[in-house]
């Protein structure tokens, strides 16, 4: 039975790197243009409730490795809703570029 936990551990490892290597190069992508056009607040506070809950399975299914993991996304999902917070537009900044136009 732990063989198969083990097994089960690595694929969730490999399969969720993936997902943190997205949210590596969003990350990434957001502090070097200091843009956040296109992204949905809404889409990454939804993933964040999603890795919580995730992380709660894990947890109690004792898969450190795929725990590890998910806590890395989900604090580089914090941390890009809070770049979101940040560099989002305004509605004033909005307005101004339309009184510019």
């Amino acid at each position: 039975m732990e063989l198969i936990m083990l097994i089960a551990d690595i694929f969730g490892v490999i399969g969720m790197g993936f997902f943190l290597k997205a949210e590596v190069f969003q990350l990434k992508k957001i502090l070097r243009t200091k843009l956040t056009d296109g992204i949905s607040r809404t889409a990454y506070r939804d993933k964040l409730w999603a890795i919580v809950a995730t992380m709660f399975c894990f947890g109690l299914t004792a898969l450190w490795l795929s725990f590890v993991v998910l806590f890395a996304e989900g604090v580089i999902a914090f941390i890009i809703l809070h770049l979101m917070k940040k560099y989002g537009k305004s509605k004033k900044a909005f307005l101004g570029e339309l009184a510019s136009w």
